[in-house]
């Protein structure tokens, strides 16, 4: 119902806009200098008739190149960033409506001549403006994403506020007006959307990429895109949307600088560093690991090592990438002994190829390394803190020199241990607990009396992360999370059930930071500080992860909001004596909701359990570790 009343009050809507005067075409106003390049925001649907003609006016006027303006079509009924921009920022009343310079001019209304636009594109560019140089490179991506690099130069001698705004728009819009015909500089999203902040005579630099598929459009080309850096004034100016009536307020910010971009296509191929062979003289039938770092400004496809062989032979080995780095490794063993060359070739996401700069080399040795069978870990799935048994049978025709194991950790870091040997066996043993979740490779290294050495082939085992669950009370908890953690405050909101507010303590501020849904005040959740949290009603939250081990919180004089991570609990007193300064310890009693309160020689001596969360006040600043 609520959709055919819209579309009834969009017909009263249009019937409601004067009747305009629609002269002839030729009568252009001249262009003048401009002070600066204009931008014109067009208030327009593909439903109103009137919009037709604003749409090929202006077309027609920047298509002549006698203007020095940018503009963007805001198809409000198609673009929902469009609608959102001129209801609230411009309180749009009439379609068309046309924004010259952030509504230092205003156009109500479509004509057919050119002189009510050009006249106002020339009284905006005459415009007095501060000294602000813009510029800007677009370059395309693939896959409908593009990166945009910006740098604004305030050559005031005084600072410079403003907000800035980088419209991506089609050339040639996917929609059509009323009659049909397509829109030209269609808006599709904003690249940049922020405020800034330019000291005197600095330059304010910043990049982005901006995705078209994650923003509905995974079809644009290249070819078809433009981009228009605008930097708005933080000065508010009280307008009207409608003049003459002048009924609908809003604060207009006008534009002191504008300028555009085209996409350009990327040629600039992968780089190559860092080629190593790990290690560079190996025994045959142990490992070499290959490894190179390579880099690319839109994306790497495939990394191959090549290596020649003493026979001859050529082998093309894809490469595999350390996941959450630029490190691509090919690891294997050699049969062959000599010297082997090998170099790295790479390909990016548009077909820039690359080779690494000189070939690199390895040597292979002819001897018989030591036997290593039977290599287990036990148990193969532990869990965290648990002691995990790793063994093998290792023999050698004359007598083995060392055993040791390489462990590969979850977080790409290694270990290398020497294993003990059971006196009267053939079996070594590494025995040891760990802190870390997650799956770990390794392998046996063997060394005989004469230096031959062999490794065993990689097996893994796997660690079950710290598992912790809150148990929260309807209305306000204090919690940290005593696992290491990528959260924020809205991304750990959407996972507890029932939580509609977070705050952290500001010490600075010596204030609470709130995020809510719909707040833009997002933070990162930090190891060893503490957080408030409100549920609806009584719920749990799951967490697992890698234990922290310390922490450095630097406290301010006054309040700071900690947390307790450590899986011994502790107590108030604890904490007080422990903290330079510390005079008082507060803990959220949520069964009651309020603080319990601990001050020297207190009978209240609380208890703190891993996971709570706490305040201190402090009279002198330190760092606290935990």
């Amino acid at each position: 119902m609520k959709k055919y009343l819209a579309l009834f009050i969009m017909v009263l809507f249009i019937s409601a806009i004067p009747v305009f005067n629609w002269a002839s075409a030729d009568e252009k106003e001249q262009p003048l200098d401009y002070t600066h390049t204009v931008m014109v925001e067009v208030g327009t649907a593909t439903w109103c008739p009137y919009c037709h003609y604003t749409n090929l006016v202006m077309h027609g006027i920047y298509s002549s190149g006698n203007y020095d303006f940018e503009y963007a079509e805001m198809v409000t009924d198609k673009n929902s960033v469009a609608y959102q921009r001129m209801n609230q920022d411009y309180n749009q009343h009439y379609y068309p409506t046309s924004f010259f310079d952030g509504g230092y001019e205003i156009l109500v209304g479509g004509y057919q001549n050119w002189a009510p636009y050009t006249s106002r594109l020339n009284s905006s560019g005459a415009r007095t403006v501060p000294d602000i140089y813009a510029s800007m490179n677009v370059l395309w991506l693939g896959n409908a994403q593009i990166n945009v690099d910006i740098d604004i130069q305030n050559n005031d001698t005084t600072q410079y506020d403003g907000h800035i705004r980088a419209f991506v728009v089609e050339i040639t819009s996917r929609w059509n007006d009323y009659y049909g015909d397509p829109y030209h500089h269609g808006f599709l999203g904003f690249a940049f959307d922020q405020d800034i902040t330019i000291p005197a005579g600095s330059t304010f630099s910043a990049s982005t990429i901006w995705d078209g598929a994650s923003a509905g459009y995974p079809d644009i080309v290249m070819s078809n895109i433009q981009v228009i850096l605008v930097v708005y004034n933080a000065t508010a100016h009280l307008k009207y949307s409608d003049p003459p009536d002048n009924t609908y307020p809003f604060y207009a910010y006008y534009v002191d600088e504008t300028v555009a971009a085209y996409p350009t296509a990327d040629n600039t191929p992968p780089q190559i560093s860092n080629v190593q062979a790990n290690p560079s003289i190996q025994d045959m039938y142990g490992y070499v690991n290959i490894t190179a770092e390579v880099t690319d400004n839109s994306g790497v496809d495939v990394a191959k090592a090549r290596v020649w062989y003493p026979d001859g032979t050529i082998v093309n080995a894809t490469m595999t990438n350390i996941a959450g780095t630029d490190i691509y490794y090919y690891n294997t063993t050699y049969s062959l002994p000599g010297n082997y060359v090998f170099n790295i070739w790479a390909r990016d996401v548009n077909g820039n190829v690359n080779n690494s700069c000189c070939p690199s080399y390895f040597y292979i040795n002819d001897i018989l390394p030591p036997e290593i069978t039977s290599v287990n870990a036990m148990p193969s799935i532990q869990d965290f803190g648990g002691y995990v048994n790793i063994t093998a049978e290792v023999t050698d025709n004359v007598g083995l020199n060392v055993v040791k194991v390489n462990i590969s950790l979850p977080d790409g870091s290694c270990m290398n241990e020497t294993m003990t040997n059971i006196a009267g066996t053939d079996i070594y043993y590494y025995n040891t607990t760990y802190t870390m979740g997650g799956t770990y490779t390794f392998y046996i290294y063997g060394e005989d009396l004469n230096g031959n050495h062999n490794i065993s082939l990689p097996s893994t085992f796997e660690i079950l992360g710290l598992q912790y669950t809150f148990y929260l009370l309807e209305g306000w908890n204090l919690i940290t999370l005593p696992v290491e953690n990528d959260y924020t405050a809205s991304s750990l909101l959407a996972d507890i059930p029932g939580c509609n507010i977070i705050l952290r303590w500001n010490a600075s501020v010596g204030d609470f930071d709130l995020y809510a849904p719909g707040v833009p005040n997002d933070f990162a959740i930090e190891d060893g500080h503490g957080y408030l949290v409100a549920v609806d009603n009584d719920t749990t939250f799951f967490i697992e992860g890698n234990i922290i081990e310390s922490v450095s919180v630097p406290l301010s004089i006054g309040w700071n909001m900690l947390g307790w991570f450590r899986s011994m609990p502790t107590n108030a007193s604890s904490l007080l004596n422990s903290i330079p300064g510390c005079t008082i310890v507060l803990k959220w009693n949520a069964s009651v909701g309020d603080f319990d309160l601990y001050v020297p020689n207190s009978p209240n001596n609380f208890n703190v359990q891993q996971g709570d969360g706490f305040l201190v006040a402090v009279n002198q600043e330190s760092i606290w570790h935990g």
